[in-house]
């Protein structure tokens, strides 16, 4: 019997492809995991990422291009933020 995978989301302003810091590795850790278990249908969010970076395991989905207001975090990006949430 197929089991309901649950739907997880996570959001991180960078993903480790584009480049590697001590939360980008703690994220990659947690999900290797993550995949590993197969319960959860994972959404990545983020601002920066490889172009072309896909993967099968799971989507990654860009936010916003960090432009000029990357101190201000996901501030800006808060209706689309929201917006891919609802959809996911």
């Amino acid at each position: 019997m197929d089991t309901i995978k649950k739907k997880l989301c996570i959001i991180v302003p960078t993903h480790w492809d584009y480049q590697m810091g001590g939360a980008q590795y703690q994220v990659k850790i947690l999900m290797e995991t993550l995949i590993d278990e197969n319960k959860y249908d994972i959404t990545f969010l983020t601002s920066r990422s490889k172009s072309g970076c896909e993967t099968k395991e799971y989507r990654i989905i860009k936010i916003a291009d960090r432009t000029g207001l990357g101190r201000f975090g996901f501030f800006f990006d808060t209706r689309k933020l929201l917006k891919i949430l609802n959809l996911i």
